[in-house]
């Protein structure tokens, strides 16, 4: 599965500058983050999308569960 960036049919690149929307316990949070990779993780033959990002200063990668995702968009072209 591909993630589209911008309601376009183009896929997100490794190290677009995007902006995520996502609900934490603390509530909604936004952040501005490099793009790195999409995965789907099984566990008891279910499957949870995830999206890997990367801080802008590349020191910090984390992976965001998509169904607390609620809009991505691509701000900036790779590096």
């Amino acid at each position: 599965m591909q993630i589209r960036r911008g309601g376009t049919r183009d896929p997100l690149q490794q190290g677009d500058l995007i902006e995520v929307h996502y609900e934490m316990d603390e509530g909604e949070l936004q952040l501005q983050a490099r793009f790195v990779e999409y995965s789907i993780m099984t566990e008891d033959m279910t499957g949870v999308g995830f999206i890997r990002v990367q801080s802008e200063d590349g020191n910090e990668k984390i992976w965001i569960n998509l169904d607390t995702v609620k809009s991505i968009r691509r701000i900036g072209p790779g590096n």
